[in-house]
């Protein structure tokens, strides 16, 4: 029987109710065509197609026809009745859509099937198709990278026939779609299909997400290619702390005067035609040519690179998992885009000369995404050297943290589900049944549940170094996935175990001196740009803590105060330590309140207005004082740190903890980690030599 090839409406497949194809996912019989040719002149020279012919075509790339295409099985262009369609030459032609059911409201997924969404044309209402098909590298489709936004800023489209709601800034992203955005290929209706999670997916089913989550690399790898959405271009005002100016600080509060529109697209430009149309000197020439390049708009442009990198989806988790492998990703900015690696290699460039790129949350991003790339090629070059690399899962997985800094999501649980795609893509092997997703449990038994895994399975105490902890009803050793941050791992084999019930961590390690002072932590000094009473905070702490530690130990006070301040050296190293100690000598020695320390700076330059930010960073944080006059740097916010607690080092770990003993008496709470600044085991390696001598002690975490 021939196959009956139309692009599926609601109103079509709810009048003609033919037999229906498993295979093909379309409808069988000459009813249909007589019904087809009747309702719609433009299909009436479609024509009936074997299934060996559909089989032969399904290769190609599939599209709704429309009176500007021609197809080879039949259909001709309209006005032109009875012209010869068919062609040997597979580059004159294309596949028009089979006809398929509608899978809104959503069917089950069934074997391998996924739904994708097809854009109608028009100038109204948004309105879209929603078809379910099965996943092959045949099927073409292009995969959407967004983040949600407010979900109470809703808009409606018509989804089959259906009222459907999303958030603004999808809506935003398909309207795009819909406009059919330029080059260097156009993409949008009416031939392009698109994977979209809040539509194709059916977010009110959980046992339907907990299925597809493992899914996601394998469509986002199967997709032509991927859509980066970062939103519409708006002239708002940036985040102060990550104002640009190459000359002066103060003009970090404005913006220049060119829109922001335009800005992104002479940036967008300029990087798509880098080492083709210009290129940049392996010198220190290089900041000279980018000024010449974008002469006047220089500035401007900084401007618009650090609102990029501070734009949501340089901080979702699920976008980094949907852009870091080998499918070519195109990133939006309003209708102006740019290749993804095209981009990212501009703004390492203008980093190199404007450190306070680095600290945005995008530049993390484009760290984490160049780290995923480097392994991705590397097991890419292995398989094709015929070596298959076994990879053991919890490893693995620990491996993927820590190349994510951040990664926000609105379900806790995302944290880690976004990530385990890649376990399973380089494992090699299905996830074992302590990772899978499940979304019916509270996120903070999901993040138990991980830990115990990956402790037991690696005895890796990065697990340990959380900056934040907001979790109720488990145990204080189980990491807030949310906020955690993986260093280096150390060489030394740790020592570790968990109890059978899970609620236990069991601890080798030694003490540290008895804690002699504390001060508490500060006000983020982000959050309204460069803190008022800075200089206040630098006399207390150096008054309280360094003067009293510099007696303890004997030593100079300006030696203590460059050992912590090493970490803000590090970030910001133009002109020296001597650069460092003259950005907190000038901090110290401001007075007044209300932000006055800006005209009063004796510098203006945006490595000095760097290194006053690194400075108030380092004083944000709790810092303790030990009895040897070691000085610690409490890394968990919100903390209290008390006279009782103790600090110790966990063989394995790579940076002292703070634990708290319960009521019982023999078992400690964990209240946080922290990083000496200076005194013993200042820059120690906490590896294999430093603890073949030391007798430990036992430690139970509960």
């Amino acid at each position: 029987m021939g196959l009956l090839k139309y692009p599926a409406t609601n109103t079509l497949s709810a009048i003609y109710e033919g037999e229906y194809d498993s295979e093909f996912r379309c409808f069988k019989g000459i009813e249909g065509l007589t019904f087809l040719k009747a309702s719609y002149p433009c299909y009436r020279d479609v024509t009936l197609a074997s299934s060996r012919d559909l089989k032969a075509s399904s290769r190609k790339r599939s599209f709704s026809p429309s009176p500007n295409y021609r197809c080879r099985l039949g259909m001709t262009q309209a006005g032109e009745p009875g012209s010869e369609a068919a062609t040997d030459d597979w580059d004159d032609y294309v596949q028009p859509k089979l006809c398929r059911v509608s899978a809104y409201p959503y069917r089950r997924l069934i074997d391998n099937d996924i739904r994708l969404l097809n854009i109608l044309p028009g100038n109204g209402i948004l309105e879209c198709v929603l078809h379910q098909m099965p996943l092959t590298e045949e099927q073409v489709f292009y995969a959407l990278s967004y983040v949600w936004g407010n979900k109470d800023e809703a808009e409606q489209i018509i989804l089959d026939g259906n009222l459907f709601k999303i958030t603004r800034n999808l809506y935003e992203a398909l309207q795009l779609l819909r406009q059919r955005p330029g080059s260097p290929a156009t993409i949008g209706f009416p031939d392009d299909y698109f994977w979209v999670d809040a539509i194709c997916l059916n977010q009110d089913d959980v046992e339907e997400k907990a299925r597809q989550v493992p899914r996601m690399m394998n469509i986002y790898q199967t997709a032509l290619g991927v859509i980066v959405w970062l939103g519409p271009n708006k002239p708002e005002r940036l985040r102060r702390e990550t104002i640009l100016s190459p000359t002066n600080p103060v003009e970090f509060l404005r913006r220049g005067n060119s829109s922001a529109d335009s800005v992104i697209k002479l940036l967008f430009d300029k990087a798509s035609s880098l080492w083709t149309d210009w290129e940049l000197p392996d010198d220190v020439s290089e900041e000279l040519v980018l000024r010449d390049v974008f002469g006047e708009s220089y500035s401007a442009v900084l401007h618009a690179s650090a609102e990029l990198l501070q734009r949501p989806w340089f901080e979702r988790i699920w976008t980094f998992q949907e852009c870091s492998l080998g499918v070519k990703s195109r990133v939006f900015a309003g209708r102006h885009s740019v290749y993804l690696d095209d981009l990212i290699a501009i703004l390492k460039v203008f980093a190199r000369h404007h450190r306070l790129l680095v600290m945005t949350p995008g530049f993390a991003r484009i760290a984490s995404l160049i780290k995923m790339k480097e392994s991705w090629h590397l097991k890419k070059s292995n398989e094709l050297r015929g070596k298959r690399l076994k990879t053991n899962t919890a490893e693995c997985l620990l491996e993927i943290i820590s190349y994510v800094i951040s990664g926000q999501a609105t379900n806790p649980q995302d944290r880690l589900y976004g990530l385990i795609s890649f376990v399973a893509y380089f494992a090699g092997e299905d996830l074992p049944a302590e990772l899978k997703p499940d979304y019916q449990p509270p996120f903070e038994v999901i993040y138990w549940q991980y830990a115990a895994y990956l402790l037991q399975s690696t005895g890796d105490l990065r697990l340990l170094l959380t900056q934040q902890y907001n979790l109720q009803g488990v145990p204080s050793w189980v990491p807030d996935f949310r906020n955690i941050s993986l260093r280096k791992k150390v060489e030394c084999k740790s020592i570790v175990r968990v109890s059978p019930d899970r609620r236990r961590l069991y601890l080798q390690g030694i003490r540290m001196e008895y804690i002699c002072d504390v001060v508490g932590g500060w006000t983020d000094p982000y959050a309204g740009g460069m803190p008022p009473d800075l200089h206040y905070r630098i006399r207390y702490v150096e008054g309280r803590i360094f003067k009293l530690a510099s007696q303890i130990r004997n030593v100079n006070l300006e030696g203590i105060i460059d050992d912590f301040l090493w970490r803000a050296y590090r970030l910001f190293d133009q002109g020296g330590m001597d650069g460092i100690r003259r950005s907190y000598t000038n901090l110290k020695g401001l007075s007044g309140r209300g932000g006055i320390w800006l005209p009063r700076r004796e510098r203006d330059t945006t490595d000095a207005f760097g290194k006053d930010l690194a400075i108030a960073d380092e004083m944000h944080f709790s810092i303790v004082l030990l009895d040897d006059g070691t000085i610690l740097s409490v890394s968990r916010r919100a903390v209290e740190i008390l006279p009782n607690d103790l600090v110790c080092i966990f063989k394995g770990a790579t940076q002292p903890t703070i634990i708290r003993p319960s009521e019982q008496g023999n078992s400690f709470i964990l209240m946080g980690h922290c990083e000496i600044m200076s005194g013993t085991f200042y820059r120690q390696a906490f590896d294999d030599d430093f603890w073949a001598a030391r007798k430990l002690d036992d430690f139970e975490l509960i």
